[in-house]
């Protein structure tokens, strides 16, 4: 069911995505009087199709093959290398017959549409769901450093202050985008009421972006919340609201502690120690047959304070431009890094394996399907900006050529360009999804 799930939210969010993508050129086109001979959400490779429908001009149809989708101008110089048509005279309808500064508009028209869209989903989300978050202020008691947040030069109890200067006013378990993606970047933090600055060293960030793990964790007490009947921790006399003080000889404070031991000790019988009412008790847990302690913790809105914010129209659209800006250029020095061999291609790149896996999940949440759906949608629009033939940001780049010039690029350049354009973008797609496959069975 999971996987159900999984899919069927990459899908959903495909569709919406590329068909309104492909849409933008669409409707762009139409407004110049282009015709537009196909209109396909997903590919119709080797002319096999799903279903397809001809209203007047326009083929309209869905292709078998989940990777994208295509408009078909007349005209144009596409995927579709229609060399045919392009070799019979401009008729008055098609691409090439009109003014550069319009065919720069249709080719854009996708990114546009794609740009807006996530504004707006974000938009509605923080009409509907408002925005919840941890004020680092809430946290008086500071972090719980994870082991790789250790390395990093963090300790459980720091309380996080500033990053280059600027407050941190809601809790990550990344901190901040600005300590991974910017080397000169510096954490400000109280440790022990003392002031410290702490700048990570290059390995570190390296690692969390190609791992994407967690610096730090909120702290939870190591009180059992709930316990499971019928599981070891129950079946070894512990009980509710007991604090649990060592786990096989190692001294706890946290939850996070406990949940980090677990899997260290599966298989084994071990002694685990609590408090009982003020008394001091240790109890035998048997993991042999079950690896499971049965064990809850509290949850952190439980215990501190999670604020809740709602947006009315005008008050969202300054958040949703933020959110885009901030993505694209989170994305732009991503792929520095990535262009200067700082951080692996293989382990940082994810498709649409890893989307489905990673970003939507086995539990189809209505808020975390659209925050996602939005964010890729961002990323969509910057990937097809960027200017590699075949792609929307190459098309344009040899209008803008055409206008600056002021004069059109040859057929055979164009041609070509597309050839070479499809080349790049098929290798892409075979390494991040023969990425995907290996990340996944490996």
């Amino acid at each position: 069911m999971d996987i159900l799930v999984m899919v069927g939210q990459m899908i959903l969010a495909l569709s919406i995505l590329v068909g309104l993508h492909e849409w933008g050129h669409y409707i762009t086109a139409r407004m110049f009087g282009i015709r537009v001979e196909k209109f396909y959400i997903f590919f119709d490779a080797w002319g096999k199709k799903l279903w397809s429908k001809k209203i007047g001009d326009t083929e309209y149809g869905i292709g078998w093959l989940p990777l994208g989708g295509y408009v078909k101008i007349a005209g144009m110089i596409d995927e579709s290398l229609d060399t045919d048509q392009m070799a019979q005279p401009a008729k008055e309808d098609e691409f090439r017959s009109k003014p550069a500064w319009q065919r720069l508009i249709v080719m854009l028209g996708g990114i546009i549409v794609n740009a807006l869209l996530a504004i707006g989903i974000f938009m509605a989300i923080l009409m509907i769901w408002g925005k919840s978050y941890l004020p680092i202020s809430s946290m008086k008691n500071g972090i719980f450093a994870t082991e790789i947040g250790q390395k990093a030069g963090l300790k459980t109890g720091d309380q996080l202050l500033k990053v280059n200067g600027e407050p941190l006013n809601e809790f990550s378990p990344i901190i901040s985008t600005e300590l991974l993606l910017n080397a000169d970047a510096k954490l400000e933090i109280l440790r022990n009421g003392e002031p410290i600055t702490v700048q990570f060293p290059d390995s570190i960030r390296q690692f969390l972006l190609e791992n994407k793990e967690s610096l730090v964790e909120v702290p939870l007490p190591s009180i059992i919340h709930k316990i499971e009947k019928n599981m070891p921790a129950f079946a070894s006399g512990m009980r509710e609201g007991d604090e649990i003080t060592a786990i096989n000889g190692v001294a706890v404070s946290t939850y996070n502690e406990v949940f980090n031991i677990i899997p260290t000790v599966r298989g084994k019988v071990i002694p685990v120690s609590v408090l009982r009412d003020g008394q001091a008790m240790t109890f035998k847990v048997d993991l042999t047959t079950d690896p499971q302690f049965g064990i809850r913790s509290i949850t952190a809105d439980s215990i501190y304070e999670v604020r809740s914010e709602k947006f009315g129209f005008f008050t969202s659209i300054p958040e949703a431009f933020s959110f885009a800006s901030e993505t694209v250029s989170n994305q732009i020095k991503s792929f520095q890094k990535i262009f200067s061999g700082e951080v692996s291609a293989r382990k940082s790149l994810g498709g649409p394996i890893a989307i489905a896996k990673d970003l939507y999940g086995g539990t189809w949440i209505w808020q975390k399907f659209w925050l996602t759906t939005a964010l890729l949608s961002i990323v969509l629009a910057f990937m097809n900006l960027l200017p590699i033939p075949a792609l929307d940001g190459g098309h344009a780049l040899f209008t803008l050529i055409e206008i600056i010039f002021r004069r059109p690029l040859s057929t055979k350049f164009l041609t070509y360009a597309q050839y070479a354009g499809m080349v790049i973008i098929f290798g892409l797609m075979i390494f991040i999804i023969g990425n995907d496959l290996l990340k996944l069975f490996l």
